[in-house]
């Protein structure tokens, strides 16, 4: 009520619109839910008017006092806001100002309660798209995808994990000619976070991306090391030792991570396990589809909805078996893990 007294600005309307959502989140008044989220909405629409008119005016006629929005704040106002202040959101930030637990993770790079809401999209946002990624009828060069996961990145507050997130997103699905900029991109901003190694420790670890630093999720590092097999595997001269590296990849624990994987995994049954008159693709085929089988069923997996998390196992055993039939083993050969699946 106090805010209200002061001058409209869009960052003040947006902060009314998501305060009115948190205090009448745990109300027991019949029809609060319908009022807050009329409220909230006719805020955000005011704040995005205000907006507009503010970027009609030339610089000369505009309040010097105020504030400008950053761009990934106005990328936001440009969502729905129905889109943006869903439920979750709202008992995200409303555990967040009450102090109430679940918590999401402390980041430095959200620092005030807009960034917050900016992040959950966000990451809403990249979870649709990556999601997605995991169907079978969804290309790796759908428009509709790529589209997706430059919301979220646009929509991300600089420096945070959601942001570097989208980024790692857009670097295994690329815009066309966009692939090398985005890795070198997302790889650049993985090593801002990640401590210098130590150099007492002298310790190389069998399989790849095991000794994640404390900055970067294994999520990520995992699914930064999947768009660079993807680079390498369109090249003669690096192809063999992608093939060779993916045999070596750690197991895929999130949903980046499972995308990750599957975009290779996609990359690689597109050419056949018997491609390059060698046996090295149908290990790297097999090694990656028990992976991301083993992943995808463990508990990391709940995040993904039960039907396409199906649709991949599905995928992975067909894989696996494929592989074997061509290296000219027999059907128990198949790892017995495969056939230990449950209906769940």
């Amino acid at each position: 009520l106090a805010s209200a007294t002061l001058p409209a600005t869009p960052a003040r309307l947006m902060l009314q619109a998501l305060h009115i959502r948190i205090l009448l989140h745990s109300s027991p008044l019949p029809l609060s839910h319908t009022l807050a989220t009329h409220l909230a909405r006719k805020r955000w629409l005011a704040a995005r008017s205000l907006q507009r008119i503010n970027d009609a005016l030339p610089a000369s006629a505009t309040d010097t006092s105020e504030e400008p929005l950053s761009p990934h704040l106005l990328a936001l106002l440009a969502q729905d806001a129905d889109a943006v202040l869903t439920d979750h959101a709202i008992a995200t930030a409303h555990a967040m100002t009450w102090n109430i637990q679940p918590l999401p993770i402390e980041d430095r790079a959200i620092r005030s309660p807009l960034d917050a809401l900016a992040a959950s999209y966000s990451t809403s946002t990249l979870h649709s798209a990556l999601e997605s990624s995991l169907l079978p009828s969804t290309p790796t060069t759908s428009a509709d995808l790529t589209t997706t996961l430059a919301t979220a990145l646009s929509t991300s507050p600089p420096g945070s994990t959601p942001h570097l997130r989208a980024l790692t997103a857009l670097s295994l699905f690329p815009p066309p000619d966009a692939g090398a900029a985005n890795l070198a991109t997302a790889l650049a901003e993985a090593a801002a976070r990640d401590p210098a190694p130590d150099s007492n420790l002298g310790i190389v670890t069998p399989k790849l991306l095991l000794r994640a630093g404390m900055g970067v999720e294994k999520d990520v590092q995992l699914a930064l090391v999947c768009a660079s097999t993807l680079q390498r595997l369109e090249h003669p001269l690096t192809r063999l030792r992608a093939l060779t590296d993916i045999e070596g990849l750690a197991r895929p624990e999130g949903l980046l991570g499972f995308a990750g994987c599957y975009a290779v995994l996609r990359a690689l049954k597109g050419e056949g396990c018997s491609d390059s008159g060698s046996d090295s693709a149908a290990k790297a085929l097999e090694a990656l589809a028990g992976n991301l089988r083993v992943g995808i069923g463990g508990p990391g997996g709940e995040e993904v909805e039960k039907s396409v998390r199906e649709g991949v196992v599905g995928v992975c055993v067909g894989v696996v078996r494929a592989c074997v039939v061509v290296g000219g083993g027999g059907e128990d050969e198949v790892d017995a893990g495969y056939g230990s699946m449950t209906d769940e």
